[in-house]
């Protein structure tokens, strides 16, 4: 049960660096336009699971990578349902924690906290007095980045 909480023993570099990469174009095209297109979650979606496959993750971090991306997307729908998040953010998500839930589910989940952080930072930074929200995926890049760094240093 350690093994869930903690990690496994394989480290997934590739679909880490490439999800990091992905949100990286998904911030651009989300700053320009404002959404996050279903299409390209769903192209760099089955990029970083090939790239898990790639990989060589465990039968158990495949199981906290799962639980970690239906964390994020409970958290995210249930934002959704607030008014908080856009269908682009809710879609994304998932994706978001699911390469660094295979390295352990305390990396998936904290990659996600490292965006709704970033968020709130750069939306009180930049537009403290301002109702409309900043795009999200810029903050999702940020803490996909960051992540990746971590598992990259090996401290993931």
């Amino acid at each position: 049960m350690g093994e869930l909480i903690y990690g496994a023993t394989g480290v997934p570099f590739t679909a880490a660096t490439l999800a990091a990469a992905g949100f990286l174009v998904l911030a651009a095209v989300d700053i320009r336009t404002g959404l996050i297109h279903g299409k390209a979650v769903v192209i760099l979606g089955a990029l970083v699971v090939g790239a898990l496959g790639h990989d060589g993750v465990s039968a158990p971090q495949v199981i906290t990578a799962a639980l970690a991306a239906a964390a994020a997307f409970g958290f995210y729908l249930t934002g959704w349902f607030a008014g908080g998040f856009g269908g682009g953010d809710v879609k994304a998500a998932p994706l978001l924690a699911l390469p660094f839930g295979a390295s352990s589910l305390a990396l998936g989940l904290g990659v996600v906290l490292v965006a709704l952080g970033a968020h709130l930072l750069l939306t009180y930074t930049l537009r403290p007095h301002r109702d409309e929200a900043l795009p999200h995926a810029p903050a999702m890049a940020i803490a996909a980045t960051l992540g990746a760094a971590a598992l990259l240093a090996g401290t993931g």
